[in-house]
């Protein structure tokens, strides 16, 4: 979060600056709203060698893949909504990195459970990385 607030505060100052932390904040909104979008889709299943896995390893795959790249689109979102509105109000100590968006989120009412489910998520993305990384497709 730090470094994310100095980067932010050095742009901002800059002619245009502003515009160009409101971009890159509307670009890691654009990831993950595209990370959501993947998961509903299930296209992430493109990327892997279904038929090599047996029905387990399919279904467990289909699922991290979908609660994984679900949570990890809302991290991002609420981690590109910070760097938007450090944008315009031109504050610099309002960019937040993961934590500032775990944080975020356990601020809010329900946020224990919230936080949970995201941590969820970001644990299952790592167990879809680790099915990923062994089944990936990869096409030169």
């Amino acid at each position: 979060d730090g470094g994310g607030q100095k980067i932010a505060a050095s742009l901002l100052d800059k002619p245009f600056g502003r515009w160009l932390v409101a971009l890159a904040g509307l670009a890691v909104i654009a990831s993950g709203v595209q990370q959501v979008y993947k998961a509903w889709k299930k296209s992430f299943q493109k990327k892997l060698m279904m038929g090599e896995m047996d029905e387990n390893e399919r279904r467990l795959a289909l699922r991290t893949g979908q609660l994984g790249l679900a949570a990890r689109g809302v991290v991002f979102f609420l981690a590109g909504g910070f760097l938007v509105q450090a944008a315009l109000r031109y504050d610099p100590s309002r960019v937040r990195g993961l934590k500032g968006a775990l944080e975020a989120l356990a601020s809010q009412p329900h946020g224990p459970w919230l936080l949970g489910l995201v941590a969820l998520g970001l644990v299952a993305f790592g167990a879809y990385s680790f099915l990923e990384a062994r089944y990936r497709r990869i096409v030169f």
